[in-house]
């Protein structure tokens, strides 16, 4: 099984260096750190709001669990990074937070096409069911 302190420590070798710059909590807290984007994982997974804080993910859904986790906290961090998005020198440390964004919207992007595979679908749009035009009749030909 997988538990949200093996998806919190996934998200951090992967997006510490972001959630520092973002500053943001390198750790499975509640509002400012990996939370959100663990809790959106297991939303899209099917978990209700009552299951989060313990949920307990199996094996079989391991890509597809780390690819929403990956996807949520890539977007979050993003948004965050996003509206920073200059470079900053003070004296001998600078910051790039536009090649952050760069860099972030690349691995948002990534995970995105990895959900896809895995049968989860996100981005811009909407459907609102099937159209079908069965209703027309088809024109006489001469």
């Amino acid at each position: 099984m997988i538990t949200r302190a093996n998806v919190a420590a996934y998200l951090h070798a992967g997006f510490s260096a972001f959630a520092t710059a973002a500053g943001q909590a390198a750790t499975d807290d509640g509002a400012t750190g990996y939370g959100p984007g663990i809790d959106n994982a297991l939303r899209a997974l099917g978990y209700t709001e009552s299951q989060l804080s313990a949920a307990e993910v199996d094996e079989s859904q391991r890509a597809a669990y780390f690819a929403l986790a990956d996807y949520h906290t890539a977007r979050r961090l993003w948004r965050v990074l996003g509206a920073r998005a200059t470079s900053v020198s003070l004296g001998p440390a600078s910051i790039n937070y536009a090649g952050m964004v760069n860099a972030i919207k690349l691995i948002m992007d990534d995970a995105a096409a990895e959900m896809t595979l895995q049968g989860y679908a996100v981005g811009p749009g909407w459907s609102s069911g099937t159209l079908t035009l069965d209703w027309i009749d088809a024109e006489p030909t001469a």
